[in-house]
């Protein structure tokens, strides 16, 4: 993981496990960039939850509405999504771009739950190459 640590490499290794489908690769670059080396652990953290948020997200959306294990799993993404922006923002705490980012993902909008979400799943990749290189 240590080659990893380059935010240029780790940002070629997440596109090319993506197949060059980010929805938001260069706000992905960013926070990279932000992050590497000296926030190694919480990117990686970021991408571990988001990675459970992306997956939660899709398991609510197929359970019956008046569940009780819905309403616990439903809990449970809200907790992971606050915690995941939190650590989004303190990475983007010294970026000269911090409002707009805070603006795109975390407005009171639909339109920025969904820029939030396509930016979650992004970020899940940097969780599968973490997965594929500890495998290696």
């Amino acid at each position: 993981m240590t080659e990893q640590h380059d935010p240029d490499i780790l940002y070629a290794l997440v596109a090319k496990a993506a197949a060059n489908h980010l929805h938001c690769a260069d706000d992905v670059y960013r926070l990279i960039k932000e992050a590497l080396p000296e926030h190694a652990a919480v990117i990686y953290e970021v991408a571990f939850r988001a990675k459970f948020i992306v997956r939660t997200r899709k398991i609510l959306q197929r359970l019956p509405p008046r569940d009780d294990a819905r309403e616990q799993l439903k809990q449970t993404f809200q907790n992971e999504l606050e915690r995941v922006k939190t650590d989004l923002l303190a990475l983007m705490e010294l970026s000269p771009g911090k409002e707009q980012f805070h603006e795109k993902y975390f407005s009171t909008t639909m339109e920025s739950f969904n820029a939030l979400m396509n930016i979650l799943h992004d970020l899940s990749w940097i969780q599968n190459v973490k997965i594929d290189e500890e495998n290696k």
